[in-house]
């Protein structure tokens, strides 16, 4: 019973829904890797092979909650404390997160045959977020007074989310003619751990009269392989042969397509369109699902004579009220998840051989939820061993970002904002994208693709 409502506890805490990463400057850039923002892109090489550790790695971070500037403010004795004013909670909005994106690729290789480019990587892939509402700062802040007496704090958008696993990717490409080309991605995913909520809420409301304090929330948490994390028992039966065969056994089995496509409508005028991550994964293996039916209790206070008379019933009084009220339900039924999804359309204006300028609209989609950005790009290319890109874009509730990116033959590095590698403290959003590739030859006919 104990285990069951620490993990119902955690699991409610944690629930909340996840987003992928942007890879806004690996559009531009025609990494080998490209691919994975428009599998219509083709690298310029004839061959590249990127070894475990050396090829793609791409870690994101991002804060809409605030800047750090923001975030905290000096007093009248000089000292930092966390900002309090109406106007912060106003722009925060009623929810916003701290998320965590990680791409590690494995291995992965391509090759160019006639007008074809096919490609094969792993990868293992985690992304994880935590999500806040402006309650939650209003209620650490001012307690259950202030601008909350008498108002529904709502912590509904309090929580994380977790989703990892392991991606099989197999993709192809084609110049269909010399103004278009298409490409497409099939992955195999193999999940290792999830936590997920819906209809999950949670509040408090303070009487102005008599300060009695009423609790609502419900909560509906989808988990698997999270026990790890939440029971003693588990860990120290922990077969961890079993967890390695688990990544690769397609136990948590999934699929995905990429799409995308670029068509040259002119000597000087680019388009392109993909959409990544359009999939499931089934997860049935080490599953643990809670719910908790729609509640609402009020506390009123303790009777101070009975409190100090016989505290005992007064307690048993409480853990009984609580128990009828809250009817938790647990289960081990497999479900399924979508993936974030990713859609980018964009175009470019091809000045000379050696530069172009471009666009990218970026549009991110996971069950109800809806974020995009938008960022301009200048690329400079010379031949196909060398080539740096800069952007400005905004997102993430910011428009502080500044993307930089540099490819020398197999060797690249980029940011989607160069901001924060200067002044942490006054952006939103830090990442950072390498690897280093064997490459051999380049391609006998260039396609033009995402710039």
């Amino acid at each position: 019973m104990k285990n069951k409502f620490t993990g119902l506890l955690f699991s409610i805490l944690l629930a909340s829904s996840l987003f992928a990463q942007r890879n806004l400057t690996l559009m531009d850039l025609k990494t080998p890797y490209t691919y994975r923002v428009n599998p219509a892109a083709t690298p310029e090489t004839r061959f590249f092979l990127g070894l475990p550790g050396l090829g793609h790695q791409n870690v994101q971070i991002t804060n809409r909650i605030s800047s750090v500037n923001n975030l905290f403010v000096k007093n009248a004795q000089d000292s930092l404390v966390l900002n309090t004013s109406e106007s912060f909670y106003n722009r925060m909005g009623e929810r916003t997160y701290i998320g965590v994106d990680v791409t590690n690729q494995i291995l992965a290789f391509g090759f160019k045959a006639k007008n074809s480019y096919f490609n094969f990587d792993i990868s293992n892939r985690l992304i994880t977020e935590v999500g806040f509402g402006s309650d939650l700062f209003k209620f650490v802040s001012q307690g259950n007074g202030g601008s909350l007496l008498g108002e529904r704090a709502g912590f509904d958008g309090l929580g994380a989310s977790l989703m990892s696993y392991i991606e099989y990717g197999l993709g192809y490409s084609r110049e269909i003619t010399p103004n278009l080309s298409i490409g497409g991605r099939f992955k195999l995913l193999s999940g290792l751990a999830n936590l997920s909520g819906t209809n999950t809420s949670f509040g408090i409301t303070t009487d102005p009269v008599n300060y009695s304090l009423t609790i609502d929330g419900q909560a509906d948490i989808k988990s698997a392989n999270t026990l790890i994390f939440t029971d003693s028992a588990y860990m120290n039966n922990l077969d961890y042969m079993r967890l390695a065969k688990m990544a690769y056994n397609l136990s948590n089995f999934g699929m995905a397509f990429d799409l995308g496509a670029t068509v040259k409508l002119s000597e000087k005028f680019t388009v392109n369109a993909s959409v990544i991550d359009l999939g499931f994964i089934n997860w049935k293996n080490g599953v643990s699902n809670y719910s908790v039916n729609k509640f609402s209790y009020t506390f009123k206070g303790l009777d101070l004579n009975s409190l100090l008379s016989d505290s005992s019933d007064i307690a048993k009084e409480i853990t009984d009220s609580l128990t009828s009220i809250f009817k938790v339900g647990n289960s081990t039924k497999s479900y399924s998840t979508g993936l974030p999804t990713r859609i980018y359309l964009g175009g470019a204006i091809n000045w000379n051989k050696y530069l172009s300028t471009g666009f990218t609209f970026y549009n991110e989609f996971y069950n109800s939820s809806y974020r995009a950005g938008v960022v301009l790009s200048s690329t400079f290319s010379l031949r196909h061993w060398l080539g740096a890109t800069l952007n400005y874009g905004i997102y993430s509730r910011s428009s502080a970002n500044v993307g930089f990116g540099l490819r020398i033959r197999g060797f690249y590095v980029l940011t989607d904002n160069l901001v924060a590698l200067l002044n942490y403290q006054a952006v939103k959003a830090a990442s950072v994208c390498f690897g280093f590739n064997l490459v051999i030859g380049k391609p006998k006919t260039a396609v033009v693709a995402a710039e």
